[in-house]
């Protein structure tokens, strides 16, 4: 997947790639089947559970700073 990104593709060829990856078919976090949000950053897919709860912890982190 680093390669994908590396390569500089468009982000719907980024993007088909990360889905075709078999061990893309659960998130990253908790092992729940046919995760919808990609962290290109991290090169992991998560659930839509799993990002909401890491948009909350990241919203605590910049109002602490």
């Amino acid at each position: 997947m680093r390669n994908a990104i590396g390569e500089a593709l468009s982000n719907s060829e980024v993007a088909e790639r990360i889905w075709a990856e078999p061990g893309n078919s659960l998130c990253a976090d908790c092992g729940a089947p046919k995760p919808e949000w990609a962290a290109i950053n991290l090169c992991v897919v998560v659930c839509k559970r799993c990002a909401g709860l890491y948009e909350c912890v990241w919203i605590c982190v910049q109002r602490a700073q």
